[in-house]
């Protein structure tokens, strides 16, 4: 599609949780992609049994198997800092993808495995760029898909953790790196604004009791944004069971036009996507 509009890129801030990779639109037809891809069975004997039994019940659910890839690009070789797994999906596929062979901790896959069965067996709606917005842009698809991922885990990360509790660690270093990193920058005041919603809104609904905390509060007061921080918190928590209503209070917090984003249906017993503009 061609490109129109560009004057609304400026309100994308990523979070630091951005690196772990919102989900990809897939085409329609798209299947398989070019990554040197094995059998499942060669993966699955890794993981635990009560996790064996998730992506068994997963792939009854959907009708097909869940793939695991290798995507080298996903190696980062940054010391101390893991290399992250990722998910793609749609109607016909569902994809785990590894930075390499050897790295498929249980933890992170019964993350990835959390995203797949909310979209296509739960049938919760992804948050999408609206194509047919007169001001739609490509930064504006990244963006959705950012805010999706963020939305999607304040849902995803608490049930992680009561399954998997040592991956607090995880979580909770990359909070550690985002406070002091917001305290330090003195530009870009919108951008770190934005930035320090969207964690308070993490840290409050997934890690209240995080050491964190403190520096939160302590970065927002300096941010002069307290009273915006608790509102958003207070109202995503009451809208987050209906993803519909979250992501409508999500967008509104961040400065986004509800006119450039729709809600993705994915519909595996039918073979079908359904998007449905949010502003309608």
């Amino acid at each position: 599609m061609q490109t129109r509009g560009g004057g609304f890129a400026n309100w994308f801030t990523p979070s630091p949780f951005s690196a772990v990779a919102p989900i990809p639109r897939l085409a329609d037809n798209a299947k398989r992609r070019c990554y040197n891809e094995f059998m499942q069975q060669e993966f699955i004997t890794r993981l635990p049994e009560w996790l064996q039994s998730m992506v068994d019940d997963t792939e009854a659910r959907v009708g097909f198997p869940v793939d695991v890839a290798v995507d080298p690009q996903r190696a980062r070789h940054r010391p101390g800092e893991p290399d992250a797994l990722a998910c793609e999906l749609n109607h016909a596929c569902a994809r785990i993808l590894l930075p390499h062979q050897d790295h498929f901790p249980a933890g992170s896959v019964l993350h990835e495995l959390l995203h797949i069965r909310r979209c296509l067996v739960d049938g919760v709606p992804r948050v999408v760029d609206c194509q047919s917005c007169e001001h739609w842009s490509p930064p504006v698809a990244m963006a959705m898909a950012h805010y999706d991922n963020a939305l999607e885990h304040l849902v995803i990360v608490p049930h992680e953790l009561a399954r998997v509790p040592e991956r607090r660690a995880y979580w909770e270093a990359k909070l550690r790196n985002v406070w002091p990193a917001l305290a330090l920058i003195r530009h870009r005041e919108r951008e770190k604004r934005l930035m320090a919603l969207a964690n308070w809104v993490f840290l409050q609904q997934v890690l209240p009791d995080s050491a964190c905390v403190g520096m939160a509060r302590t970065v927002l007061a300096m941010l002069d944004i307290e009273a915006a921080a608790e509102a958003m918190h207070a109202e995503i928590a009451a809208t987050l069971a209906r993803k519909e209503d979250a992501a409508r209070v999500w967008l509104n917090h961040m400065g986004v036009p509800l006119e450039l984003a729709a809600l993705e249906y994915t519909d595996t017993a039918h073979a079908r996507t359904r998007e449905v503009p949010l502003l309608h």
